[in-house]
């Protein structure tokens, strides 16, 4: 990658990079209680939430009655979880989370969810001695898997290892604590996409992101990324075309593509800038939940090979790790002994839940949900 200007453009269109299920917007915050309506409009009232299925009536109605019945018993978790305080809210929080991946699950493996014995699908052996740097997650057959191939159409081979640091790396919302306990920023980053051109209806796409150009270069992505962008200074008018970064945020790097496509104004090439993009990045892409870009992107877990994991199945296979220590090691979160692994898994015990439930409320009406920050 270079560090040369930006071309000038006239013209931008922001559009999306992610694929996979439609968008909605909603102009209320976050909220836990707001969440729940939803999914109990759905769980709760049997002719609306039948709509979410196909098939013959009999099959709709038997998977609502799945529906039905993991979401009360979600439900009955996160009410629990809400009067537990510390890291015992890890267990509870597995518990609600698993409910709703078989929610979500009704939709893609209705065979293996309803009326039907299935296994965590990640297994943590809690008699080894280790700490949370060292720790890992091993992925057996069960939910888990599943829940990989429905949200990346990826299989997940059993016996796959999921290091826990690089989970927690990956967790937005708890990245400052992150950062302060291992020294480093987190691996999921916030970015904006513009298609632009110029008055001779030439037009590429470019890439803001709170990345540094020394972050993207120790990515498994970064060969892609390099072969198709290049890092250009930020023009001092670049928030004309980004307005809804808010004054204080300052995105690191600026990234232009390489490859100049040419249009007419009629008839702008925008769906080849955004395919380039799209192929560049290979991340796994994600809706910002909070609404604070255009999207969110977390590199593969391995540096060698393409491993995608999104913040949703990161926070999900560490809910299940705590929930692991809770039940079996609870040693290990002794805050006398364990202050580092204590105080960081109480933050995210404290504030994953909630995105966890939008996450589950995601699956449920196979949606993406963007809330107004």
């Amino acid at each position: 990658m270079s560090t040369g200007e930006a071309r000038p453009f006239s013209s931008w269109l922001a559009q999306t990079l992610i694929r996979g299920w439609p968008m909605d917007a909603w102009q209320e915050p976050l909220d836990a209680a707001l969440i729940w309506d939803e999914i109990r409009s759905y769980s709760d009232v049997r002719e609306r939430g039948m709509q979410l299925f196909s098939g013959t009536r009999r099959e709709c109605r038997d998977r609502w009655d799945a529906l039905n019945d993991y979401a009360r018993q979600a439900r009955a978790y996160y009410e629990a979880l809400e009067i537990t305080a510390g890291t015992a809210r890890g267990l509870l929080g597995y518990y609600f989370a698993l409910n709703l991946a078989k929610a979500e699950l009704v939709h893609s493996q209705p065979q293996n969810v309803i009326n039907k014995r299935i296994g965590h699908g990640l297994s943590f052996d809690v008699g080894r001695e280790s700490t949370i740097r060292g720790d890992a997650i091993k992925v057996t057959e069960g939910v888990f898997p599943l829940l990989y191939a429905a949200r990346t159409g990826v299989q997940l081979p059993v016996g796959t290892k999921l290091p826990v640091r690089q989970l927690l790396a990956r967790v937005p919302e708890i990245g400052r604590e992150y950062s302060s306990a291992f020294g480093e920023e987190g691996a999921t980053e916030v970015g904006w996409y513009r298609t632009v051109g110029d008055r001779s209806e030439n037009f590429w796409p470019i890439i803001l992101t709170h990345a540094s150009e020394e972050q993207l270069r120790k990515r498994y992505e970064f060969a892609a990324l390099d072969r198709a962008f290049e890092v250009v200074k930020r023009p001092s008018w670049w928030r004309q075309h980004f307005p809804e970064i808010g004054m204080r945020s300052e995105p690191l790097t600026l990234l232009q593509g390489r490859v100049v496509f040419t249009g007419t104004a009629d008839t702008p090439p925008h769906y080849d800038c955004v395919e380039v993009a799209r192929q560049a990045l290979g991340y796994s892409l994600e809706a910002p939940m909070n609404g604070l870009g255009d999207f969110l992107m977390s590199p593969s877990m391995y540096k060698t090979k393409n491993f995608p994991m999104s913040s949703f199945l990161a926070r999900y296979a560490l809910m299940f790790y705590l929930s692991s220590l809770v039940r079996y090691r609870p040693s290990r979160l002794n805050p006398a002994r364990e202050q580092l692994t204590v105080w960081l898994l109480e933050a995210f015990a404290r504030q994953s839940p909630q995105v966890l439930l939008a996450n589950g409320l995601e699956g449920i009406i196979q949606r993406s949900v963007v809330f107004n920050a």
